[in-house]
């Protein structure tokens, strides 16, 4: 069996808002093997892109995590020993390069810092390999681009300069952070291209945090779906995507627009995402599902399945008889 890559079991991640302590991630767990690609997916405040920044140690200010962590290359507890994973055996592409470049540095300069962590010290071995990861990313005119600033860039050729960064100490996983989001759907559709040939290339594995389910689709092997700091279902993306086992996984796909032609409007989910400050009890999705009883509003949150579809709703049998 292929081994993983990294396990994360019983994350949780709380931050001090008004006064009070919130947990916008309630203990979650993921595994992802060589070569494979974990998509995360939910609503805006799922808390998807918490969980990556908890594993890499890149809370906000007043953030903290609890948990474990096992990297095939180190291990240790969440956060605490990040710093030696961090631009070595893990690196992380962000939602906005704009905000993630430093705009005092210039692009090659930028890459070239990621090389040195490597141990390069040559000035000259270190321009020629910043120049090999710009053109390997598909960045034309590279030895000219490593000379530019980030604002002379475009979106996607700084989310490009981005992407040879997070690549030049070889990491073993790459975690991205909807690093498609603040593009236009050519671009989009190029980035995601260049992600799945180079994960295929270089057999990283992959976490994908996204919001857009036809996005994960595309580059993701499996899929974990979130609502309100869990897990609500996981499994094979084409099957999940197919045959959903919870309310909020098939809620999500008849929200999406179809490009298939009819004239149905879209579905949308009733009501808001809980506030954090006062999850309900039981099902966090039931106040909102339409087929939720007493018991969703009182059953302890357990993740169960067979083998590597899983769901934590108690009548996945209710979707099922839908579906028929």
């Amino acid at each position: 069996m292929t081994r993983n890559v990294i396990s994360v079991r019983d994350l949780h991640v709380s931050l001090s808002l008004g006064g009070n302590t919130v947990t916008p991630v309630d203990g979650i767990s993921f595994d992802v093997r060589a070569g494979e690609s974990l998509g995360i997916v939910g609503e805006s405040g799922s808390g998807k892109s918490l969980s990556l920044r908890a594993v890499l140690g890149l809370l906000p200010r007043g953030g903290t995590s609890t948990g474990s962590v096992r990297y095939a290359f180190a291990d240790g507890k969440i956060g605490a020993d990040a710093e030696r994973v961090r631009g070595r055996g893990a690196a992380m592409v962000f939602q906005e390069p704009m905000t993630a470049l430093n705009p005092t540095m210039r692009v090659g300069d930028l890459i070239g810092e990621a090389v040195r962590v490597t141990g390069v010290r040559s000035r000259r071995a270190i321009k020629e390999r910043v120049i090999e990861l710009m053109a390997s990313v598909g960045i034309p005119e590279p030895a000219r681009r490593a000379r530019m600033w980030p604002h002379e860039l475009s979106g996607g050729l700084r989310q490009r300069v981005m992407i040879a960064a997070a690549l030049a100490t070889g990491p073993e996983i790459l975690f991205c952070d909807e690093p498609t989001t603040a593009l236009d759907v050519t671009i989009q559709d190029q980035i995601l291209g260049l992600l799945r040939g180079l994960q295929e290339e270089r057999g990283m594995a992959m976490v994908f945090v996204s919001h857009d389910l036809a996005v994960v689709s595309e580059v993701c092997d499996r899929i974990a779906v979130m609502y309100a700091g869990r897990v609500v279902e996981t499994g094979p993306v084409a099957e999940v995507l197919r045959s959903p086992r919870h309310p909020y996984t098939a809620a999500l796909l008849a929200s999406a627009p179809s490009f298939a032609g009819g004239t149905d409007e879209l579905a949308t989910i009733p009501g808001s995402p809980p506030d954090p400050r006062d999850f309900p009890s039981g099902c966090r999705f039931a106040p909102r599902c339409a087929f939720a009883t007493e018991e969703c509003l009182r059953a302890p949150y357990t993740l169960d399945g067979d083998g590597e579809r899983a769901t934590a709703c108690i009548r996945p049998e209710v979707l099922e008889a839908v579906a028929a």
